[in-house]
Parts: structure tokens; sequence; C-alpha cells
């Protein structure tokens, strides 16, 4: 989805093959992320049974896996999306959750809302001007008759 601002940030930082683009230990990344969770959120119980202050990044990867689980056709593509190779890893981070396994055109768009509305806008405007057009036509369709009745009668008078 990023995919142009990863790889500036991957140019900009001249990378080695052998290097991590990220410098983070996971566990002070963990213990920052209660704290801050603790700040932000407090330390209620979410609906999920946890406490907002225990965050993780496990919290993160679980969340992330369930949202692509059913935008994948074959479960092989979320295997390659997280680095995973083994089957086990989706039931493990998914949770077996009874998510469908299908995805659809509808499941990719995720209009802003304000796009949504112009679309609206726009229908709606179609809608008018056909209603416009088909007046018109009936009105052309109407004079046409009056003018072949006028010849008619020019011609026979």
């Amino acid at each position: 989805m990023s995919q142009q601002l990863v790889r500036e940030y991957f140019d900009a930082g001249r990378f080695a093959p052998e290097d991590f683009p990220f410098r983070f230990s996971p566990g002070a990344t963990n213990r920052y992320l209660r704290r801050l969770a603790a700040r932000v959120l407090g330390s209620e119980v979410t609906r999920a049974g946890s406490r907002y202050d225990e965050l993780s990044l496990y919290d993160f990867r679980h969340s992330s896996a369930c949202h692509w689980l059913p935008l994948y056709k074959q479960e092989s593509g979320l295997k390659y999306r997280f680095g995973w190779k083994q089957t086990h890893m989706v039931h493990y981070y998914t949770g077996l959750i009874g998510m469908r396994d299908t995805i659809t055109r509808e499941d990719l768009i995720t209009e802003p809302e304000p796009h949504r509305a112009e679309l609206a806008e726009v229908t709606r405007d179609k809608r008018l001007l056909e209603e416009q057009l088909a007046v018109m036509s009936n009105e052309m369709r109407d004079v046409q008759r009056q003018v072949r009745t006028l010849i008619g009668q020019m011609q026979n008078g």
C-alpha cells in the first residue's frame, strides 16, 4: 500500500543486502508500546480480554494477520506477505477465528467517505441529466411532428 514510501526509505538509507531496515529491540519496543498504551488508552480491559497497557508487537502482527486473512484467496499469499513457510503460522496468528478465505473486488476497494459522497453526487447528477434528456427528446419529437404537420398543410393548402 505504501510501496513508494518504502522504496524511498530504502533508497535514502543506502542499505546493503545483509542490513536490517529497522534497528530496534523487540523487548524495548514492547516496553515502549505498553507505556504509551497506558498513557493514551489507560489500563482498561479490551473486548479481546487483555488490558491496553499489555499491548505488544505480537498484537499488531495478530491484528494484521486477521485483517489480511479474508483478503487472500489462497493461504500461500498470506504466508508470503508475512514471511511464513508453514501453514501452522497462519492458524497460530489468526487463532482459527472462522474468517472466510475468498477475496472480491469489493474487499479491496476501501474508498474514503468523501469519494463515496462524490460518487453519490455524480450518480444523482447523471440521473437528472438522463431525465432532462428524455424530456428534451419528447419535446423534440413534438416539434418535429408539428413541423411535419405545418409542411403538410402548406403543401396541401
